[in-house]
């Protein structure tokens, strides 16, 4: 689960968003 956080952070700048979103 946590790689997948990294992923997405990588490839999208908004992590507060994608986190947001989860």
């Amino acid at each position: 689960a946590i790689e997948d956080l990294t992923k997405a952070l990588e490839i999208e700048p908004n992590s507060s968003d994608i986190l947001h979103e989860r």
